[in-house]
């Protein structure tokens, strides 16, 4: 993958770092632990490649008061097999049509918090093939197009959306579908 800012290995901080990209990642965490991307700002203009990625073996790192905005496609990706990462008191924005902003797949026990999830042009937050994982005082936002909603949850159990207001101006605000289980909404 080509990113701006690749960080491997562990208990790395970036801080006060502009991560700029028009052909790949902004931000990768990838095969470490630990680590921290704090007050920082993460952009690409390039499409399947997010703008900040929890990539491959990457447990327990943190997206801290960051900017995350990709013009192209999602805006952070946690992907397959991550767990126990964080995104807090950030905002995430895709600009794209149709495009979503965050996109959680086939991982467990990651958390957003206090964070504003922005997908105006479609989806603001899609969980999929996840369990456990946790939304909480949060803002999302999607589905200025007719049909989309602002939060998706397919195919995942266990996951937990508290004290977040989600809105969908065009479609569903949260929609839960494609074999759920156990999934949990409250104070949103």
């Amino acid at each position: 993958l080509f990113s701006a800012l690749d960080i491997q290995g562990s208990s790395n901080t970036a801080t006060w770092v502009l991560a700029y990209n028009d052909f790949g990642n902004g931000a990768l965490f990838s095969n470490g632990a630990y680590n921290a991307f704090v007050q920082s700002t993460a952009t690409s203009k390039a499409s399947n490649y997010p703008s900040l990625y929890f990539g491959p073996a990457s447990s327990w790192n943190k997206a801290d008061r960051s900017y995350l905005q990709n013009s192209a496609s999602t805006a952070v990706f946690f992907g397959d097999g991550t767990s126990f990462n964080t995104l807090s008191q950030s905002t995430a924005i895709c600009t794209c049509s149709l495009g979503t902003a965050v996109v959680m797949s086939g991982v467990s026990s990651n958390t957003i918090s206090g964070s504003w999830i922005l997908g105006p042009g479609g989806q603001g937050l899609r969980i999929e093939g996840g369990q456990w994982n946790t939304v909480s005082q949060s803002t999302v936002i999607g589905g200025a197009s007719t049909g989309l909603h602002a939060l998706g949850i397919k195919g995942s159990s266990g996951n937990v959306v508290t004290g977040s207001y989600v809105e969908s101006p065009n479609g569903d605000a949260l929609k839960l579908f494609g074999g759920y289980v156990f999934n949990t909404v409250g104070q949103s």
